[in-house]
């Protein structure tokens, strides 16, 4: 596994604000069933507090 891999979002409800995601998981996380995700977006984009 890469240290860090990217890939488009795919959900209509985000992809518009935060068009890739960078998956961030480390080895030391593995034997967790669950990724961390950073969702990428524009620089020009407005912020907005996460739901």
């Amino acid at each position: 596994m890469a240290e860090f891999d990217g890939y488009r979002n795919l959900s209509r409800k985000t992809s518009l604000t935060a068009p890739y995601l960078l998956d961030v998981q480390a080895e030391f996380l593995d034997m967790l069933a669950t990724r961390v995700v950073v969702p990428l977006i524009a620089a020009d984009k407005p912020r907005r507090r996460a739901a």
